[in-house]
């Protein structure tokens, strides 16, 4: 097993291979994923990663736990041992990602533009957050494929670490016709909605939403 800083060891040695990763050939390509897959599992078998970048900045590493928090722990743990490596950002979780994405799952098409949600109170736990995620097109004998793109549609809009670890009830069902005049918010609001039940007083949601 590979100790934190021997995995960055490793990658300080051959991170250059991974700075054009996706523009050299698909076979190699895949063997340097492969081999960057192999040697984080050397740390941790629970461990995953992300590479990539926009051209003329710098290369981004993502190491992430897909959501597992059992291992969130772990992902701190390398990250918090990383150097500092020139023309890279290493990254601790899939970021947030806004809601200007499509995805599909189990043959639905999921875009979060098009996406509601109704905060749901939890008296017994009134600092708990708890949504009910709403679609024009929900059908309820299809209800866990709509519950499982609704968890990848979080991961992504919210982010890896706020998705599992803010969010501590979560269930789907249809869209009524006005969803603003039946207490509906978009999905681009969560994220702030959020923010404000972390540190606002739960019973005073005008105050963030301002209706």
């Amino acid at each position: 097993m590979f100790k934190a800083k021997e995995f960055w060891d490793w990658f300080v040695a051959n991170n250059a291979r991974y700075l054009f990763i996706h523009e050299i050939d698909t076979a190699l390509q895949q063997k340097y994923l492969t081999e960057l897959a192999e040697k984080l599992h050397l740390f941790n078998r629970n461990l995953f990663f992300l590479v990539g970048g926009h051209p003329d900045e710098d290369m981004e590493l993502v190491i992430t736990a897909e959501g597992n928090k059992k291992y969130f722990e772990k992902v701190d743990e390398i990250i918090n041992a990383a150097p500092q490596i020139d023309r890279w950002k290493l990254i601790a979780f899939k970021p947030p990602m806004g809601c200007d994405f499509k995805i599909e799952y189990q043959g639905i098409v999921f875009d979060p533009r098009y996406i509601w949600f109704m905060a749901l109170e939890n008296p017994e736990q009134p600092k708990d957050i708890g949504i009910q995620v709403c679609y024009k097109d929900y059908e309820q004998e299809k209800e866990n494929e709509f519950l499982g793109g609704t968890f990848l549609i979080l991961d992504i809009v919210l982010g890896e670490k706020s998705a599992a670890l803010d969010l501590h009830h979560i269930e789907t069902g249809p869209l009524p016709e006005d969803p603003e005049e039946e207490g509906f918010y978009k999905m681009e609001e969560l994220e702030n909605y959020i923010k404000w039940k972390q540190g606002k007083d739960p019973d005073d949601k005008d105050a963030f939403f301002g209706r």
